[in-house]
């Protein structure tokens, strides 16, 4: 089968020309795809050699829009990329005379041949834009084409285009796509445009890096969130919080895979640097203790075997009942003077009991105040009072959640760190995610554990 990509001469030499060069690297090694490339520039370009070295087919091709582009670029600054971009609206006139084309763009990996046969779309398919639940527009990034449906709305969806060329700035030819074709695309199978932000899956063929690129996921791992990505630094930030170990995963496939072009290997290196020190940096102060209070310790073990049983079974059936884990997390460094500061805790057992949080300041960082635990705020599970004063908290999901808000601890631009002391029935570690808005949380970075505490 044929695999069409486009690209042209502004991005050829660059990262997007990188890129390309590592698709047909995964294509060659891992599939039976002939590459295809549409490309709008000279045919000396270096980028045209080195293709050609790896067997690809190279056409020299140009959009019916370029004219349009390059006069926009000229007089009003559009992005002359898109010249490239609206290439793949030409495919189905290369290709005329072939019943479907396949077309990817050129930040993607194959793992395995795309299964394309049980596929009969009426103008083209297409995956998801951003959610996996997100059925109601599509990424334009992996597009299957009925050659011959396409081509027969191609003069009027280039009239669309070029009528509407500046409607959807940044956007280029994805949200024109949509406009036009709305109600008419068909599915794509996931696995066939995967994104890195939905998670690990290794029963994917297509992987493809929309969003956030490898110098994003290098400058978070450094520093955290990046203000200065342009328009959308934020939600670039929220993908890559939210999966960034699937980027290493992946990448670690990658590497194994493929040598990567040298324009990117500088910042998979970076990632492959950063990133066990990025986790190692999040986690917790583990303190043993005997407990000898042996009616809340009974309590806490009903609980488990009602709520979860083998859970139960596994921590209280040998061990005995007045041995429990008093873990001290201590959250140090920049980020908790991020407005919101939630943290995952008993991620194995789903109950335990939160026994105090405090504070210091960095003007007197042996200081520590208490946190009132009534101003918490108990995500994903059900919080009793203990007659001690603490929580015992028991999740409603895999784990217990609880967010420090604004207002629990004041002051939060001059914090030195927060200590979070609890009662488990699992010696486990908790993690720490910070946030600048409610509701939008990002994987810690920055911490710095202690001293192991020992209590008796």
């Amino acid at each position: 089968m044929k695999w069409y990509f486009c690209l042209d001469a502004f991005g050829a030499n660059r990262e997007i020309g990188a890129w390309a060069e590592l698709a047909v690297l995964s294509a060659r090694k891992n599939t039976k795809l002939h590459p295809v490339c549409l490309f709008d520039g000279p045919a000396d370009d270096p980028l045209v050699a080195r293709l050609k070295a790896l067997d690809v087919e190279v056409i020299i091709a140009r959009s019916r829009l370029a004219d349009v582009i390059e006069n926009a670029h000229r007089t009003s600054n559009y992005p002359i990329h898109g010249k490239g971009a609206f290439l793949r609206a030409e495919i189905p006139r290369i290709a005329a005379g072939d019943e479907h084309a396949f077309y990817t763009d050129c930040d993607v990996f194959f793992f395995c041949d795309p299964q394309t046969s049980e596929l009969k779309p009426d103008f083209f398919s297409a995956g998801p834009r951003q959610l996996l639940s997100q059925t109601d527009r599509f990424n334009s990034g992996v597009l299957y084409f009925n050659v011959e449906r396409f081509r027969s709305v191609e003069d009027e969806f280039f009239a669309f285009c070029q009528s509407n060329l500046f409607k959807f700035l940044p956007g280029m030819d994805e949200p024109l796509f949509n406009a036009f074709f709305r109600d008419k695309f068909d599915p794509l199978p996931a696995g066939l445009n995967w994104r890195p932000f939905f998670g690990f899956n290794r029963s994917i063929s297509v992987l493809h890096f929309h969003g956030p690129k490898l110098e994003h996921i290098a400058a978070y791992l450094a520093s955290g969130p990046d203000a200065d990505w342009g328009h959308y630094a934020r939600d670039l930030t929220a993908l890559i919080a939210g999966s960034v170990h699937s980027y290493y995963r992946y990448i670690e496939d990658i590497v194994g895979a493929v040598t990567p072009p040298a324009y990117l290997d500088v910042s998979i290196q970076k990632i492959l640097r950063l990133y066990p020190k990025f986790c190692s940096s999040i986690f917790e102060l583990h303190g043993e203790a005997v407990i000898s209070k042996r009616i809340e310790l009974r309590e806490l073990s009903d609980v488990l075997k009602r709520r979860q049983t083998k859970v139960a079974d596994h921590m209280f059936g040998t061990a005995s009942k007045e041995d429990v884990v008093v873990s001290q997390y201590l959250f140090q460094g920049e980020p908790v003077a991020y407005p919101h500061f939630l943290i995952n805790l008993f991620s194995n057992a789903g109950v335990g009991e939160l026994r105090k949080v405090s504070y210091a300041y960095k003007a007197d960082p042996n200081t520590w105040h208490e946190c009132s635990l009534d101003a918490l705020e108990k995500r994903t599970c059900e919080a009793d009072v203990l007659a001690d004063g603490g929580l015992r908290l028991m999740a409603q999901g895999q784990e217990v959640q609880v967010v420090i808000p604004p207002q629990a601890i004041p002051n939060r631009h001059n914090l030195h760190a927060i200590l979070v002391e609890c009662r488990e029935c699992a010696d486990e570690a908790a993690t720490g995610i910070y946030a600048d808005s409610k509701g939008l949380f990002f994987s810690m970075n920055g911490a710095t554990p202690t001293k192991t505490i020992r209590q008796q």
